[in-house]
């Protein structure tokens, strides 16, 4: 196992265990911001600085118009998909999975896997079906099965957004 491939995977480990320890206190952060009418914003503020932390990442490779291209209409998706979920802490989970499935992915590929974003989707939906059964069980919240669903739609779209750029970073190096 590589240094890269370890960082990784601890990465996804920290990211699953933030997501899953979430559920017994985020419902009180979640009522707190709403209450105060700051929720919206926060949510803004989080989206926005994963995009600028995405916008750098691809800047600094000094990208193709092949990748830009890629990256716009992963991001024309994914925006899409957000504008289907009703509730801003929905839109945070999504976010949450994303990284999840594209950190997964990269500790996959990393490790020479084939198949390594099918296989990080479905850890992505395993992970997120396990959230949802333990929401069930918690006081206060709800096991909801479009959430499976939303989770998994977060591990394909990550999936798909660092193929997608993968394929036409390699297109564009064969010009």
């Amino acid at each position: 196992m590589t240094l890269r491939e370890k960082r990784l995977w601890i990465a996804a480990g920290v990211c699953l265990a933030a997501i899953y320890t979430a559920i017994f206190f985020a419902r009180r952060i979640v009522d707190f911001l709403r209450a105060r009418g700051e929720l919206r914003w926060v949510v803004l503020a989080v989206f926005a600085a994963a995009a600028a932390i995405v916008l750098w990442r691809v800047v600094r490779s000094h990208p193709g118009w092949r990748e830009i291209a890629a990256v716009a209409a992963c991001g024309v998706l994914y925006a899409l998909v957000l504008s289907r979920l009703e509730r801003h802490e929905e839109r945070l989970h999504f976010l949450e999975y994303g990284l999840f499935a594209g950190l997964v992915e990269a500790a996959l590929r990393e490790r020479g896997v084939k198949g390594a974003g099918v296989l990080a989707v479905l850890v992505t939906f395993a992970a997120g079906w396990l959230d949802e059964g333990i929401q069930g069980r918690v006081p206060g919240r709800v096991y909801d099965l479009r959430d499976v669903g939303f989770n998994l739609a977060a591990g394909i779209l990550a999936v798909l957004a660092v193929t997608a750029r993968r394929i036409a970073q390699r297109r564009s190096r064969l010009r």
